[in-house]
C-alpha cells in the first residue's frame, strides 16, 4: 500500500517561491496582456475600493497590525517586522534605480491604462514588498485565525490593487513580493539562530539613547512613506507643529496622561524639564521647511539623511565608538563615517547618487560640528535637512 507524504509548511513555501519565480519569468512575455485583462474587470464600485485600499487602506491595515502586536506585547515580532520592512524597502528602491523600468501608463499602447498616476519607476512594486515582508510574521504574531486571514487578504488585495489601477505590471508585484518575503525570512532565520529580536528588544528597553534614535529613524521613514502616499502634506505638518507647541506648553505645567508617559520614555531628563518634546518639535519643523523650500525629491532625500544619519551617528558611537571627533567630543568618527554611507544610500532612493553623496557628507559633517546660532547649538533635526537640501539643490 502506497503511503502519501504530508505536505510540510517548508515544502509549501519552497513550492510557492518556485512558482513565483516561474511566474516572474513568464510574466515578462505577457505583462501587457495581463494588465489589459485586469483593466477589463473594472467597475465603478471596484475602482473606488481599489483606490481606497492602495492608499488609505494600506495605512489603516499597517496601523491595525502594529497596534495589535504592541497591545499583545509581541515586541520581538514587531521589531523583526520593522527590520524586514526597512531592509526590503531599501533593497526595492535600489533595484528601481538599477533597472529604471517605466510605469505601464508611459508605455506605448498602455497610455490609457491608469486610473491614477504616480511618479517613479515601476519595477519592483514597493507596495507588494511592504505587504509581503509582513506576511511571514502573521502566524508568529497573531493567534486568531480570523485576524491572520483578514490581514493576509488585505495585503494581497493591496498588492493586486497596483495592477488593477494600472500602476504596475504583474512582474513588478511578483518581484516586490519576493524581495519583501526574502527580507522577512532572512530576519526570521537570524532570530532563530542568534536571537536577534529578543536582544534588540532588551537593548531598547534598557538604553534610552537607543530607544530615542530608533524612534527617530522610524518616524523619518514613516513620514517619508506618508508623504509619498499623499497622506501627509506641508499643511498637515504645520498643524501638527502648532498642536505640538500647545502640548509642550501644557506638559511643562501639567501632567497629561499618555503624553507625559511617552515623553518620559523617549525624552532626555534635561529636555523634559526645559523643552519637552524638543526632538520631535525640530524633527517636524525641519521636515516642514524641507518640503516648503526644496523640490519634492530633494526634500525627501534631505529628510532621509536627517532621519537615518543622525540615528546611525549616535547608535554606532555608543556601541562601537573608539575615536572621538576632534570637533565634537560627544561624537565618534566611526559613527560619522558609517552615517555618511548609510545616509547616502537612503537619499539615493530619491535623487541621483552624486547629490545623495554630497548631501549626506555636508549634512552629517554639519551635525558633527555642532553648529551654533548666537550661543545655542542648532538642533540636528533642523540643521541636517536644511544643509543637505541646500547642497543638493545647488548641485542639481
Amino acid at each position: 500500500m502506497l503511503q502519501t507524504k504530508k505536505l510540510t509548511p517548508a515544502f509549501a513555501e519552497i513550492a510557492a517561491v518556485v512558482l513565483a519565480i516561474a511566474g516572474l519569468a513568464l510574466g515578462f512575455f505577457y505583462n501587457d496582456q495581463i494588465i489589459r485583462a485586469v483593466a477589463g474587470m473594472r467597475t465603478p464600485l471596484l475602482n473606488a475600493f481599489m483606490l481606497f485600499m492602495t492608499k488609505e487602506g494600506l495605512t489603516i491595515v499597517i496601523v491595525l497590525a502594529a497596534s495589535g502586536l504592541l497591545y499583545k506585547k509581541r515586541y520581538v515580532e514587531f521589531a523583526l517586522i520593522l527590520l524586514a520592512v526597512i531592509i526590503g524597502l531599501e533593497s526595492g528602491y535600489l533595484i528601481k534605480k538599477i533597472f529604471q523600468v517605466p510605469r505601464p501608463f508611459v508605455t506605448e499602447g498602455l497610455t490609457d491604462i491608469a486610473l491614477k498616476y504616480t511618479t517613479g519607476y515601476s519595477f519592483p512594486s514597493l507596495h507588494a514588498e511592504f505587504c509581503f515582508s509582513m506576511i511571514p510574521f502573521l502566524w508568529r504574531g497573531f493567534k486568531s485565525n480570523w485576524t491572520r486571514i483578514f490581514l493576509l487578504l488585505s495585503f494581497l488585495v493591496i498588492a493586486f490593487s497596483r495592477i488593477y489601477l494600472g500602476l504596475h505590471y504583474l512582474t513588478d508585484i511578483i518581484a516586490g513580493g519576493l524581495v519583501g518575503y526574502g527580507s522577512a525570512k532572512f530576519w526570521i532565520y537570524l532570530d532563530a539562530k542568534y536571537n536577534v529580536g529578543s536582544r534588540l528588544v532588551n537593548q531598547i528597553k534598557t538604553n534610552l539613547e537607543l530607544r530615542r534614535q530608533i524612534a527617530h529613524a522610524l518616524s523619518g521613514i514613516a513620514l517619508i512613506f506618508l508623504v509619498k502616499l499623499g497622506i501627509i502634506t506641508p499643511a498637515i505638518l504645520l498643524a501638527i507643529l502648532v498642536m505640538g507647541t500647545v502640548i509642550v506648553l501644557l506638559v511643562k505645567n501639567f501632567h497629561i496622561p499618555v503624553i507625559t508617559g511617552a515623553l518620559k520614555l523617549f525624552e532626555r531628563g534635561k529636555d523634559l524639564k526645559i523643552f519637552p518634546g524638543k526632538g520631535a518639535f525640530f524633527f517636524i519643523l525641519g521636515s516642514l521647511l524641507s518640503l516648503l523650500l526644496f523640490e519634492r525629491q530633494i526634500a525627501l532625500a534631505a529628510i532621509a539623511i536627517m532621519a537615518v544619519g543622525d540615528a546611525v551617528t549616535t547608535v554606532i558611537g555608543i556601541y562601537y565608538g573608539r575615536f572621538k571627533n576632534p570637533f565634537n567630543p560627544e561624537k565618534h568618527l566611526e559613527g560619522t563615517m558609517l552615517a555618511i554611507i548609510i545616509s547616502t544610500l537612503a537619499a539615493f532612493t530619491f535623487v541621483d547618487f552624486h547629490l545623495a553623496f554630497f548631501g549626506a557628507v555636508v549634512g552629517i559633517a554639519a551635525e558633527s560640528l555642532a553648529v551654533k546660532f548666537i550661543d545655542r547649538v542648532i538642533d540636528d533635526n533642523l540643521l541636517i535637512p536644511l544643509v543637505a537640501g541646500v547642497v543638493m539643490t545647488a548641485l542639481a
